[in-house]
């Protein structure tokens, strides 16, 4: 399993520092780093993640029943890059995939973790606790 990954803007006009990437281009702000890997047993569980992830119910109930044995829900932690690495838009990077390899490396020297340790532990046991059977 990838235990590190990056992953690029999605951008709002609510973004304080939001700018659109130039087309052909993506922007990298953030890296994560899987933390823990907890296997989520019941639908009941995985709907005690609302708020925690950006799926609907009604998506999380057709993948829980479609993958039932093999869910799982990772725990990342998250990082800020010390500044937004743009890249070009590669055609293997487009459409629904949950993993891309990128064609270049980024580096992550100087990167912040975006919650402190504490409020990490905190929210990583919550999830931990919502499911908990």
């Amino acid at each position: 399993m990838r235990t590190a990954f990056k992953e690029w803007a999605v951008v709002s006009s609510e973004d304080a520092y939001a700018t659109e990437p130039e087309a052909g281009t993506i922007v990298l702000r953030h890296y994560a780093v899987v933390a823990d890997a907890l296997h989520v047993k019941s639908l009941a569980a995985v709907l005690r993640l609302r708020g925690q992830h950006i799926w609907s119910d009604e998506v999380v109930e057709e993948r829980f029943h479609r993958w039932r044995e093999f869910v799982y829900a990772l725990v990342v932690r998250i990082y800020a890059l010390p500044q937004a690495v743009v890249l070009p838009l590669e055609e293997e990077y487009t459409g629904c995939k949950s993993w891309v390899e990128l064609a270049q490396d980024v580096s992550i020297a100087g990167s912040q973790p975006v919650l402190s340790v504490e409020e990490f532990a905190c929210g990583h046991e919550a999830i931990r606790g919502a499911i908990r059977e």
